[in-house]
Order: structure tokens, then C-alpha cells, then sequence
């Protein structure tokens, strides 16, 4: 039993050799081989038949044209005079018979894509072999039937002899073919000539017959499908046709009839009647594997969907494996890391990772996220707030961090995100200056990592697991006295347990690669490591440049004199560096220019730099980049990609992995996503004063505005009463002085000439039907209504109310324009009094019901009432109210249905005035108790101006009301007054007009952090290539979530944020790295690029 359970590894003898089964490369070896060898077998062939061809029908032209028809062979072998040596009868002919025969049967020797068949178009058609050998065989038959000499039977026996000969040879060369041929048949070679394979939906309405649908994209060779008996063939051609054809279950593929004869076998003209076909659904599992290793991701999940055979070859891991090994580099960068080495995942593990890369990122609401602290004993007495560099390894579990004593830690968040656990820091490599914690000394460190190279990985580029990487360590006193220090190390990072002994605790430094001096820094600012080079940027004595040393090269000396460097002068700070492949740099500075440096080019110096500041191969200017976001370059398709973020843009810079500085032109920058990173909003204003002398003696600030739809028309009310309105053109570019122009004069005429001051408020219905009119059904405002109510600061005894109709169109009896009339002031609708008020505010109007603020001491109301029922009524003791005692909100809204919103200390309600309120000619008076309203919210910081009028969609009234950290979605129903049907729901958290600082870049996608409420946003932008992708699409999602941090993260400093995209994991920290927080995922923000030809 203990054999029987006992795993023996496979062991390869030399009997099993024989029988041994060719992996996929040794089958296209012996075969490219095989095929080599039957084109020159092929080409010999030919050459012999055209020599025997050639030479036959020379010798039938000679005999034709000679008088004395004695035949070449009689010449050479002369006739004894005893026999008869004249010719046969019709010899003339029967010549003229056999040269016809030898230039059909020659027909057979020439390539399909000859001279002589692009001569004859289209090539005439051969003889049978059986009709040019009878034609051939009469002369012959005659010579014999007359008993000629035998030279003349040897002559005219030449044309059978060479027919027989020319069909021997063009049966040997297809023989070799048909070889090559079968043994091509015998692996998946029918899908090597697809470019796409796609199951499609057709669960879609429409006949119940339709059978399922393949888009099939050809690429190279030809098909057969063979449907039901019926064959349609697919020519061979140099573009790529897409071709949609309805398939039964059983699908037949094939190879078409003329496949060989057009690319392999050229003598190739007919196929065996016998040949057996191979279905998909007959071919073994093992076959249907190789099949599916040739597709692409999306493929491979669409031909899962065909059958069960599909489904079961589908989930094999070495049809997985395969798709990842060739994705990478292609369609994902490399390197690329996997959680654990590739020979141990399993082909759901790998499955799992291919679709996570091209996905979307997931959408988790509300954001998941877990604070992790950090054990102080374990950091050994060092103060809070002493973290300078930090940088985090792919798979977003080792953050590395280099502390102002000049010591490196490392801290392990686990594989669990969810896990809320201490996190131990765990000391990796000691500070180079041991003297500086006990004298108090700052030590200036930066820190970098390089997992991308071929000199860091090592062995793990072909695995995919990242078990170690190269780490350097830029460190330097801060006194200005004593040389800085660079150490270059290997740090092995924590694997699968191996044979038992179990993995390291943390990540452990293997060995000190390099180490060697540095003259004095005043401030280290960037660090950089890749492969054979690491880059900082240096105030010292050399100056202000970016330094790019060696390191190998530089190991172990102490000189700084003796180090040869590579110097990059410039005279604006850098804030981030990228060393690229092939000698190139990447650097940002504080201007803007993203500049691109071929630091190979020069000889490494151990003097001084230059004072003549480095010209780049590549520079480019960009507005409000950040190039902190930067994160480190991918390499995709033999391309470096690198995302340059900005304040509005996404851009993609691509360099040719081996760049020729010669051909600039290689380098491109696109634009991956337009959006808005930074400011909540910027402003792009243009200022334009009003004419002073159109406003008289008006005080040049009117009370309240209000504005019609389109932007262009301003109404506003001026202390007098009066309401003007101002054109502000639709070209928002303008900038000359707008002439205001008096549409309402003031109800109270003396107001002006007194010098009294009018409380006046006005309001624009632009939704209800009895405003619109016929707009309502033509969908063009050319009317409006418009409330003012005004109340005198002189002990008025009344408040004026006024009902307008303005329209926004030219009277077409006048002639005139819009340019010139603006505005018109049409009918009044309505006119009346109400009570004085010593304030007037908050005004809102809507079909026939007009509500207004009133605050008198003690009693503030909201009055609403409907104007074309009061409408004439001067005395104020005859007008029905509608009243909201002991209520003084910031804004009122009215609403469809006899409903009102209103904005109170903090609490949103909505009132059913028309049922809850009645009309009494009652004036309100002090003491009366507060309405109950139908609904309401206390909401915090709700920004009640901000509210726009509400809009009707379907059967739902809905209004958007913003707060200081969160915008709701309110919803009322339109025909149902109950409490419960209105419904409040969260749009975005965000902090308006505060913008985020910390945030990181990577190829697909972003994450972000408000610097004041610490509001967490993501972005995700589209590539050319990817699946989804529209280039000129408008359309646009946006949700920012709000994420509360700790209150400990306070101060102007933006916390430390860590994102890695190879596992979408986003990390947050404090700057003295007293906790961790990661975050599961948070949302969309996408908008695609714009074509920018055209914009």
C-alpha cells in the first residue's frame, strides 16, 4: 500500500524515445523540416520534366519544318535501303497532333502563380492524361500497323512515353505533398488561420430556428466548412475579411481543396474523393486543448460557451498557462507577478488573474476598508513623524520605509486585507551612520526599488513570482560635512515553504551588492534603481543635477573623486526620476516639462558638471501635471508605457523599447482619458462690467438674480424695485460692457427719489405648463413667468406682488431681433397685496402658486398662494394664504402637486401645502405652532442655495441636494402623497472644492485623496486596444466616495498613499507609520479620449 501511494516522479529511458509524443515546437521542426525537403525533391522534379519536355517538343519543331520528313532518330541511326524509309501518311499532321499534346502536358509543371498563368488569364486547362496519351498513341499505332523501320516507331513513340513520364513525375511530387499534408492534420493546424473566434449571443427575440452563430476572421489560409453536405470555400486573400455564418452543432473543418496549391504544393490540382473529414466534436480533448492555447482571453471565454467538450478543454491549467505566457508582453506589461511561482498555480488561480487584469475594477458600496496599527515597541524608541521614503514591492504586502536615522524597515500587511491585526515592523537594513541617533543627528535617506529589470529578478523573470529584488539606499547626514553613503542590496522576499523548513518572517537582505561614497548633500530629493544604474538628484558641490552612477562599476571606493558619473544639469528641481531601458531617464519638474534624457550617450566623468543645462532627445510642456503620480514604466509589445497624469488629461507616453535617437518620431504621446484630477472645478471666467450709466442712479448691486435656461438672459432685482435684464450673449467669450435693460419698473415709484430702500425678490417658472405654453410640446423656451414681490423699508403698510409674462422671442410685427429687442415684457398676470413684511426672502414659483419668505417679528412664515385666484385683491384682509408658520428657511422650492421643499437649521422637509396648510384670509400671528411637515431629514452641512429647481421624470419629481461632504438624490413620487414613497439616496461623497494631492498613477488605472476631508476617489481610462474601447464617446460616469480617516492625520501634510496595480490594493498611512489602512476597491470615474483633431 505504501508504493501504491508513494508519488514516483516520470523518469525518460531510452525505450520510451520510440514512442515518445513531440511537444508543439518539435512537431513544427520536423515538419518545416519534412516540407523543406519536399520543395527541393519538387524542384528537381521540375527541372527534369521541363529538360524532357523542352528537348522533345525542339526535336517535333525540327522534324516539322524539315522537307524531306526524316526523322532526327533515322539521322543518327540510318535506315538500311532494304526497308522503306518514306514517312507515315498525315506525318504533317499527326506532328502538329503531338506538339499540341506536349505543350498541354507541360500545363501540369508550371507554379499557379507562374509568369506564364499571370500571362494566360485566366491559365488554359490541361489534357486528361488519358485523352493526351490516346492523341499521342495514333502515330505510333500507325508506324506499327504499316511496318516502319523501328527508328521510326522509336520516334513517334516519344509523345505516349512522354505523357507517361510527365504523369509519373506530378504523381510523385503530389504524393510528397499529400505527406506534409497528413502530417499537418494530425495537430490543430484548422485554427492557426483564425484571427478571432466568437460564440454570439442570440438569446435575443427572433425565430425560433436559428441555429448558433461563429464570427469567424480569417487571417491566412483558406477554410472548408462543410454544412450539411454543402461547402463553402474562402479564398485565399492578402486583407482580413470578417465573415458572421450560421453553424450547426457539428461543425466539419477541413482543408480547402486549393490551400496547397496556392501556398505549399505546387503541382497540387485535385483531391481524393476518400479523404475522411475531422469534426470538432470527434477530436480528442488533448487536441481541443492546443486549439483553445492559440486564442486570446476573450476568445477563450467565448469558445467555453460552444459545448461541453469546449467547457472541459477550456479548464485544463496548460491551456491557461499557455494564454498567460503569450498575454505577457503583448497585452500585459512585463514583468508580470504572480501571488506564487507558475509551476504552483492552478488553472482557475491563473483563470482568476487574466480576468482581473482585463476587467473593470470592481465597485464595492460603501468602501470596505481596515485600519491596521503599528506596534511602537517594535520600532525601538524612534519618534513619530521620522519616515522619509517609502515605497512598496508589487503585490502590495512589503512596504519599505527609510527612516531619518538612516535605518530601513520593512512591514508585512498580509495577503488578508480584511485583517485588522498590529502589523510588526521588522528592521532590514541598518543605518550607515550608527553615530546619528545616539548624537541626534537627521540623516536624509531616499530609498528605490527595482523589480523590472533582468539584473534584479534573476531566475523569477520566468516564473512570475517575485521572490526578490534589488534595493538601494541613499543616505547622508544632514550636518553638510560628511559624504553620503549608497548601498545597493538584494532582498529575498518570502516564498511557499520548500521541502519543509518553513518561509522566512519577512522580507531578508541576501547581500550587499554594491557600496561606495558620495560627496555631501544638502537635500536628496528622488531616488531611482534599474538594473546596472541608480539616479538621484544632488545640491552639493557638483551643483544642482541628476546624478546616474554605475554602481558596479563604482563598488567599493570611498573617493568621490575617483567615481565616474553620468551628470544631467538642470537647473529647475526635479520631482520624480525614472530610469527607462536602454539608457533613457524620465524626469518632471516644477514647470511642468516631462523631458526625456538618453544619459548613455555621454562619457562618465568624475569632474564637475557642466554649467550649460542637458538637452533631452524628448521634452514636453504640460499644464498642471503632477508628475508625483507618476508610477513606474511598464513594457508592452516591446514599448515603454508611461501614464503622465494632469489637472484635466491622461496622456500614454510610448517609447520603442530599443530607442533610435535618430528617429525621433517614434516616441508618441496620446491622450488615454480626459477628466478632472485636482480642483473640484476650474473656473474659466471672463469679466464684463456693466454699463453704469443704463442703471442711473441705482446702486450697481442688485438684491437677488435669476437666470433662464441657456445662460444668456439675467433678470435682477435692484434695491428700488425696479427688475432689470442683462445679455450675456452665447458667446461666453465676450468681453465688451452689457447694457442692462429695464423690464419692470418699480411698484413703488418714489422709492428711488427718496432714497428708500425696497426689499424685492423675484422668481422664474421655466417647468409648468401655464409658464411654457406651447414651448411646453415645441421644446423652445420663448416664454416665461416671472414673480416679484417687493416690500418698502418705510413702514409700507402693504407688500406688492406682480405676476409677469416675459417673452424670450422678437415680436414678429415689429421686425425685430433678439440681438437688439431682447427680453419683451408681456401681459401682467396677476397683481395684488399682502401684508408688510420688515424682511423679504426666498422666493419660488410654479403654474399658478407663488411662496415667499415673510420675517415679522416674532412670526416668520412662508406664504404661498395662488395668483390667479388673488389676483386684483388690494386690501390685504380678503387674500387667502396658505401659511407655514414659525418657519424661516434658507430656500423654498415649490414642487408639482401642491408640494413644497423647503431648507430649515439643518433639516430637509417637504410639505403637502395644498392639504396640510389651508387657505384662511387670517393674517399669521405670533405664537401660532409650527406645521408638521409631511416629510423631513436632518441633514449636516446642507448647502440650501445650491438647490437647482427640480425636474420630472416619469411619474417622479426629483431634486439633487447638495451638502458640504455629500450630494443626495431626492424623489418624490408625483401622484403619491404618502411619507414613506419619498425616498432619499446618496449620489457622491465628495468635498466640494477641496482637491485631492496624494494620489498615483498606474497603466489602467488611479486613486486619490482629498488633502482637508480625506475624500477617496479612483479613476479607471481605457486603452486603444482594450476591449469596450470608444474614442469618441461622451458618455461619462463619476461617483467619488467619501472615506473617513483617522482624526490622527491631520495637519497640512497629505498622508502617505500606496497603490500597487498588479493587485489593485490601495494603502494608506500616516507619515509616522503608526497604522495601515487598506482599502478593498473603490469606484469608476471614466471618461474615454476625445479625438484631439478635432477638438
Amino acid at each position: 500500500m505504501a508504493t501504491l501511494r508513494r508519488r514516483v516522479p516520470f523518469k525518460s529511458t531510452e525505450e520510451d524515445e520510440g514512442d515518445r509524443v513531440l511537444d508543439e515546437q518539435e512537431q513544427e521542426e520536423l515538419i518545416e523540416t519534412l516540407r523543406k525537403e519536399n520543395e527541393v525533391s519538387t524542384a528537381q522534379y521540375q527541372l527534369l520534366i521541363t529538360v524532357l519536355l523542352g528537348l522533345s517538343l525542339s526535336a517535333q519543331l525540327l522534324y516539322l519544318v524539315t522537307p524531306s520528313k526524316r526523322t532526327p532518330i533515322a539521322n543518327i541511326f540510318p535506315i538500311a535501303p532494304s526497308h522503306d524509309d518514306s514517312p507515315i501518311p498525315l506525318s504533317t499532321l499527326l506532328t502538329l497532333i503531338s506538339i499540341f499534346v506536349h505543350l498541354s502536358i507541360s500545363l501540369y509543371c508550371h507554379y499557379p502563380r507562374s509568369l506564364f498563368n499571370l500571362i494566360l488569364s485566366p491559365p488554359p486547362k490541361p489534357l486528361p492524361y488519358d485523352q493526351a496519351f490516346a492523341l499521342s498513341a495514333v502515330a505510333p499505332a500507325l508506324a506499327l500497323f504499316l511496318w516502319k523501320p523501328w527508328q521510326t516507331l522509336a520516334w513517334w513513340s516519344l509523345g505516349p512515353c512522354m505523357v507517361y513520364v510527365t504523369y509519373t513525375v506530378v504523381q510523385a511530387i503530389e504524393l510528397g505533398g499529400n505527406g506534409v499534408a497528413e502530417l499537418e492534420e494530425l495537430r490543430p493546424f484548422v485554427w492557426r488561420g483564425l484571427r478571432e473566434f466568437r460564440i454570439m449571443d442570440l438569446s435575443s427575440p427572433g425565430p425560433r430556428n436559428r441555429m448558433p452563430t461563429i464570427d469567424l476572421n480569417l487571417m491566412r489560409h483558406s477554410l472548408v466548412l462543410e454544412l450539411s453536405g454543402v461547402y463553402a470555400l474562402w479564398p485565399f486573400c492578402s486583407y482580413h475579411p470578417s465573415y458572421t455564418i450560421p453553424l450547426p452543432m457539428t461543425l466539419f473543418l477541413t482543408y480547402s481543396p486549393e490551400w496547397h496549391a496556392a501556398n505549399s504544393t505546387p503541382l497540387r490540382t485535385e483531391v481524393r474523393p476518400g479523404r475522411r473529414h475531422i469534426t470538432i466534436l470527434s477530436l480528442p480533448i488533448e487536441l481541443l486543448n492546443l486549439v483553445i492555447m492559440h486564442l486570446t482571453l476573450m476568445d477563450a471565454l467565448s469558445a467555453r460557451m460552444f459545448c461541453r467538450a469546449w467547457r472541459a478543454a477550456s479548464e485544463s491549467r496548460q491551456v491557461w498557462r499557455n494564454i498567460l505566457v503569450q498575454s505577457i508582453g503583448n497585452t500585459i506589461p512585463r514583468p508580470f507577478f504572480l501571488p506564487k511561482p507558475l509551476m504552483e498555480c492552478s488553472s482557475r488561480e491563473l483563470e482568476a488573474l487574466l480576468r482581473r487584469w482585463a476587467a473593470k475594477w470592481t465597485l464595492n458600496d460603501p468602501v470596505q476598508w481596515t485600519k491596521r496599527l503599528v506596534s511602537p515597541e517594535s520600532l525601538e524608541g524612534r519618534k513619530a513623524g521620522t519616515s522619509f521614503s517609502l515605497k512598496m514591492a508589487p503585490g502590495g504586502r512589503w512596504p519599505f520605509s527609510g527612516y531619518d536615522d538612516g535605518s530601513v524597515w520593512c512591514f508585512d500587511l498580509g495577503d488578508d486585507w480584511r485583517a485588522s491585526s498590529e502589523s510588526e515592523p521588522h528592521l532590514l537594513i541598518p543605518s550607515a551612520f550608527p553615530e546619528a541617533r545616539k548624537s541626534g543627528t537627521k540623516v536624509a535617506i531616499q530609498i528605490g526599488l527595482d523589480f523590472s529589470s533582468e539584473e534584479a529578478l534573476g531566475a523569477t523573470l520566468d516564473t512570475h513570482h517575485l521572490t526578490q529584488l534589488t534595493l538601494a539606499v541613499v543616505s547622508c547626514l544632514k550636518d553638510r560635512t560628511t559624504n553620503a553613503q549608497i548601498d545597493i542590496w538584494r532582498v529575498i522576499l518570502p516564498g511557499p515553504s520548500d521541502g519543509g523548513t518553513p518561509s522566512p518572517r519577512g522580507p531578508k537582505v541576501e547581500e550587499g551588492l554594491s557600496t561606495f561614497k558620495e560627496a555631501c548633500m544638502s537635500g536628496i530629493k528622488n531616488c531611482c534603481l534599474y538594473g546596472g544604474a541608480v539616479a538621484y538628484t544632488v545640491s552639493n558641490g557638483l551643483g544642482k543635477c541628476l546624478v546616474i552612477v554605475d554602481w558596479k562599476m563604482a563598488n567599493g571606493r570611498t573617493d568621490v573623486d575617483t567615481i565616474p558619473r553620468y551628470h544631467i544639469v538642470c537647473f529647475r528641481k526635479s520631482w520624480t526620476v525614472h530610469l527607462l531601458p536602454g539608457g533613457l531617464v524620465l524626469t518632471g519638474d516644477v514647470l511642468g516639462l516631462i523631458s526625456l534624457f538618453n544619459w548613455q550617450e555621454g562619457c562618465p566623468s568624475n569632474a564637475r558638471p557642466g554649467q550649460e543645462e542637458s538637452k533631452p532627445i524628448w521634452q514636453k510642456a504640460f499644464i498642471d501635471v503632477d508628475s508625483h503620480a507618476i508610477t513606474t514604466p511598464l513594457v508592452i509589445e516591446d514599448k515603454i508605457h508611461i501614464i503622465i497624469p494632469t489637472e484635466r488629461e491622461v496622456f500614454l507616453l510610448t517609447v520603442p523599447f530599443k530607442l533610435d535617437t535618430t528617429r525621433l518620431d517614434s516616441i508618441q504621446l496620446a491622450s488615454v482619458m480626459k477628466t478632472l484630477f485636482g480642483p473640484a472645478l476650474t473656473v474659466r471666467s471672463v469679466k464684463r462690467i456693466a454699463s453704469k450709466e443704463s442703471l442711473g442712479d441705482r446702486e450697481p448691486v442688485p438684491i437677488t438674480l435669476a437666470m433662464a435656461p441657456g445662460g444668456r438672459w439675467v433678470f435682477s432685482a435692484y434695491d428700488d424695485g425696479s427688475v432689470w435684464c442683462f445679455d450675456l450673449s452665447d458667446d461666453w467669450e465676450a468681453s465688451s460692457v452689457v447694457e442692462p435693460k429695464l423690464l419692470i419698473p418699480s411698484s413703488f415709484p418714489d422709492a428711488l427719489l427718496s432714497g428708500v430702500k425696497v426689499d424685492t425678490v423675484i422668481a422664474i417658472d421655466i417647468t409648468s405648463k401655464e409658464a411654457l405654453g406651447r414651448a411646453f410640446y415645441t421644446h423652445q423656451l420663448d416664454q416665461l413667468t416671472l414673480a416679484v414681490v417687493s416690500s418698502s423699508r418705510d413702514s409700507s403698510p402693504h407688500t406688492h406682488v406682480e405676476i409677469w409674462r416675459i417673452h424670450l422671442l422678437p415680436d414678429p410685427s415689429k421686425g425685430g431681433t433678439m440681438s437688439t429687442d431682447g427680453p419683451r415684457l408681456g401681459e401682467r398676470l396677476s397683481s395684488f397685496n399682502d401684508v408688510s413684511a420688515s424682511q423679504l426672502s426666498n422666493c419660488s414659483l410654479h403654474g399658478e402658486a407663488v411662496a415667499y419668505t415673510m420675517e415679522n417679528d416674532p412670526a416668520d412664515c412662508v406664504v404661498i398662494i395662488d395668483w390667479a385666484a388673488a389676483n386684483g385683491l388690494v386690501k390685504v384682509e380678503e387674500l387667502p394664504r396658505h401659511c407655514i408658520t414659525s418657519c424661516s428657511p434658507q430656500t423654498v422650492h415649490l414642487l408639482p402637486g401642491g408640494r413644497i421643499v423647503t431648507v430649515q437649521s439643518g433639516s430637509l422637509r417637504v410639505y403637502n401645502w395644498k392639504e396640510d396648510c389651508p387657505a384662511s384670509t387670517l393674517q399669521p400671528q405670533p405664537g401660532q405652532p409650527e406645521r408638521a411637515p409631511t416629510w423631513q431629514r436632518p441633514l449636516w452641512g446642507i448647502l440650501g442655495p445650491a438647490i437647482m429647481p427640480p425636474a420630472v421624470f416619469g411619474n417622479s419629481i426629483r431634486i439633487i441636494i447638495p451638502a458640504k461632504r455629500e450630494a443626495f438624490l431626492l424623489t418624490v413620487p408625483l401622484h403619491d402623497y404618502r411619507a414613506d414613497a419619498i425616498h432619499l439616496q446618496s449620489l457622491t461623497k465628495a468635498n466640494f472644492g477641496n482637491f485631492p494631492q496624494a494620489h498615483k498613477f498606474g497603466y489602467r488605472r488611479a486613486v486619490g485623496l482629498h488633502v482637508f476631508t480625506n475624500g477617496l476617489y479612483s479613476a479607471q481610462y481605457c486603452h486603444g486596444e482594450d476591449v469596450g474601447y470608444e474614442e469618441n464617446s461622451s458618455s461619462s460616469n463619476y461617483r467619488a466616495f467619501e472615506f473617513e480617516y483617522p482624526a490622527e492625520s491631520a495637519g497640512d501634510d497629505p498622508p502617505h498613499l500606496l497603490y500597487d496595480q498588479y493587485s489593485n490594493r490601495t494603502v494608506l498611512t500616516s507619515h509616522a507609520l503608526t497604522y495601515f489602512v487598506s482599502i478593498s476597491s473603490t469606484s469608476l470615474h471614466t471618461f474615454p479620449p476625445i479625438n484631439r483633431n478635432n477638438t
